[in-house]
């Protein structure tokens, strides 16, 4: 039997005998690094995109804030410019004069009155209703009159178109101690009222009114108006 003998090698020499090629030139080493280089990009573009969304889903906030202000403050201009248009284009009713028609005297206890209503505005007063009222009274205008329908007063309904004036007729009924009382000038007469109609806009306005009477029947007819209660809405 033969022995052969093997050359001994150093153990160093044998450990890093793999070590004569440089790391970098294996492709491992390399696969590793673009796995952390695509780990490291991957964790950077969703930070990116995270925060990409919160400036957007805030920008978005933001503009639709916008947004209503902006609408709101159209409407109020829309609105304001169609009250403007109504203004200027709505009718204007107004009590131009009164008269006394039938003398008052205790033995006469219906009165008969005219009333003329013009109407300033430039389009027509539709469905004009006014109601008539009287009070015989020694005491001032009551802040808040009653306006419940007077026994004998018949509420009319007229149209009166732009520019013009439409003169009604209606009566009141006084008692005898009244009338004495008016023509003793112990106590005064009113004269008041509400009149409401429509504009060509679908709205209803009111115009109220209060004469106080003086004397005289017809043309010479003296009333002048009072203090309170005349308004034109």
């Amino acid at each position: 039997m033969q022995i052969v003998q093997v050359p001994s090698v150093p153990l160093v020499k044998v450990v890093f005998m793999h070590l004569d090629r440089p790391f970098y030139t294996e492709w491992d080493f390399w696969v590793s690094v673009f796995t952390l280089v695509l780990a490291v990009g991957t964790l950077w573009l969703a930070f990116e995109t995270r925060g990409m969304r919160k400036s957007a889903d805030q920008g978005m906030r933001v503009m639709e804030t916008h947004a209503a202000i902006s609408a709101r403050a159209a409407e109020v201009s829309a609105q304001a410019t169609r009250a403007m248009a109504e203004i200027g284009q709505r009718p204007w009713i107004s009590l131009k004069w009164l008269r006394v028609l039938s003398e008052i005297t205790p033995l006469t206890p219906v009165v008969r009155l005219g009333l003329t209503f013009l109407n300033s505005g430039v389009t027509p007063a539709q469905h004009l209703l006014a109601n008539v009222y009287s009070l015989v009274t020694a005491d001032p205008f009551p802040d808040a009159p009653a306006y419940i329908r007077a026994p004998g007063v018949e509420p009319f309904s007229v149209t009166i178109p732009p520019k013009e004036e439409k003169r009604v007729f209606t009566d009141i009924t006084l008692d005898r101690s009244d009338a004495l009382s008016i023509i003793n000038q112990q106590k005064r007469l009113y004269v008041y009222g509400v009149a409401t109609y429509d504009d060509a806009f679908g709205n209803s306005h009111p115009t109220k009114w209060c004469c106080i009477y003086h004397g005289g029947i017809n043309d010479t007819s003296n009333f002048m108006i009072a203090d309170k209660h005349n308004s034109i809405e």
